[in-house]
């Protein structure tokens, strides 16, 4: 046999190259395009915790207050709640439909300040369980709901209080 006419078969042909730099060039634009999203996923997540925990802080936050209220505001509607604290000062909770704001104010005087913005109609919503239907500012529980996130308010301790009185049974 002429030694010329062997066929050397040792490497890989052109077509072989070409495909596997082709499947390697896919995988690597699959990788960095997922690697890419990876910070704006991350943002998103971290935005939606921070956004959750501003409202179990101003829930857990209005939960204490309303626990040792002395009295409740017969004029409290499923958007603002009005009663008395243990200092006989009246606070109030609302939301601000002007610049969309749940904000709280001590007085019935006094300056309201914002506790969180964003506060879209129907993120802000108060559902009372009255005791005695003839008096209607007497809850036993009151369930405050801000942004889908729910909290139901029970009394530590009831009062018998005849006028404006507080928690009852």
């Amino acid at each position: 046999m002429n030694k010329f006419m062997r066929k050397n078969e040792h490497g890989f042909t052109l077509v072989e190259l070409l495909i596997a730099l082709t499947l390697l060039a896919v995988l690597v634009l699959a990788v960095t395009g997922m690697l890419a999203g990876l910070p704006r996923f991350y943002r998103d997540l971290r935005d939606e915790e921070e956004g959750k925990e501003e409202v179990w802080t101003a829930l857990n936050f209005m939960a204490r207050e309303l626990r040792s209220a002395k009295g409740f505001n017969k004029n409290s509607t499923t958007d603002q709640l009005v009663f008395r604290d243990e200092n006989n000062q009246q606070i109030s909770y609302r939301r601000n439909s002007s610049n969309n704001r749940l904000e709280r104010r001590v007085g019935s005087a006094g300056s309201w300040v914002p506790m969180i913005d964003n506060i879209r109609v129907g993120d802000w919503e108060i559902a009372y369980s009255v005791s005695n239907q003839n008096d209607p500012a007497r809850f036993s529980q009151i369930v405050l709901e801000l942004k889908g996130e729910s909290l139901t308010i029970r009394p530590r301790m009831y009062r018998s209080e005849d006028v404006g009185g507080g928690w009852f049974e």
